[in-house]
C-alpha cells in the first residue's frame, strides 16, 4: 500500500474495557446497538481466567477538527442512548483504560495476485479499526484463497 493516500471516514471510536464484576452483562455474547447517529457495542471478554467486557461507542467527528475532549467522559455521554448494560460498562471503566481512534482506510489494491504469491487481508485491502474488520476481512480471504485449491503445499 505504500504512500496511498488515507482516506477519512469522519468517525471516531472511544473504547476500553472493564472487569468489574457487578454488573449484569451475559457472558459469551456480543452486542451492536445504535441509534441514528451512535453505535455501541459490547463483547464479554475472559482473560487469565477472569470475566469482564469490552466496549466501544463510535460517533460522527470531522476528522479536520482536534479532539480535545475527555475521552471518559465523551464515552459516557455517548452511551446515554445505549441500553443496559453498555453505558453500566463504561461508568465501571478505570478512566485509564479508556482510548479513541480516528476511522480510515486507504483504496484496495487493484491485483491481489502475482505468479505463486497473494496478498490477504489488511496487506491488499486496508481497512479501519472498527469491529475487528481487517481480522475478519483476513480470515474470510484465507477462506476464499483455499478453496482455489491454489495454497501451496509445505
Amino acid at each position: 500500500m505504500g504512500q496511498a493516500p488515507k482516506r477519512e471516514h469522519n468517525l471516531h471510536i472511544f473504547g476500553g474495557f472493564t472487569m468489574a464484576d457487578d454488573i449484569d452483562a451475559e457472558h459469551g455474547l456480543c452486542i451492536l446497538t445504535h441509534s441514528r447517529t451512535i453505535q455501541g457495542s459490547w463483547t464479554s471478554i475472559r482473560p487469565r481466567g477472569r470475566d469482564g467486557c469490552q466496549w466501544w461507542m463510535l460517533a460522527a467527528h470531522d476528522a479536520r477538527e482536534e479532539f480535545t475532549g475527555d475521552l471518559y467522559t465523551a464515552a459516557t455521554d455517548l452511551a446515554e442512548v445505549s441500553p443496559a448494560p453498555l453505558p453500566q460498562l463504561i461508568a465501571a471503566t478505570d478512566p485509564a483504560n479508556v482510548q479513541r481512534w480516528q476511522l480510515r482506510d486507504r483504496k484496495p489494491l487493484k491485483q491481489w495476485s502475482q505468479g505463486r504469491v497473494t496478498l490477504a487481508g489488511d496487506a491488499a485491502h486496508p481497512t479501519s479499526p472498527y469491529a475487528a474488520y481487517g481480522a475478519d476481512m483476513a480470515a474470510e480471504d484465507g477462506y476464499f484463497i483455499g478453496r482455489t485449491g491454489m495454497v501451496p503445499s509445505s
